[in-house]
């Protein structure tokens, strides 16, 4: 994963700065959970071949 390196480095410098000026982070956790939702619908959609609805 040496390759997002720079992609991580920036992500985290940019959350740090969001808190130190008391913002919120962009994404927030919310667009965190629901990448993380879509990735794992597609993960089943590919193993079971179906199509995975998500709420």
């Amino acid at each position: 994963m040496t390759r997002y390196i720079d992609a991580y480095a920036n992500e985290i410098a940019a959350f740090i700065a969001a808190k130190g000026a008391s913002k919120k982070a962009s994404p927030s956790g919310k667009d965190g959970l629901v990448a993380l939702k879509l990735a794992d619908a597609a993960l089943q959609s590919a193993k079971t071949g179906k199509t995975v609805r998500i709420d």
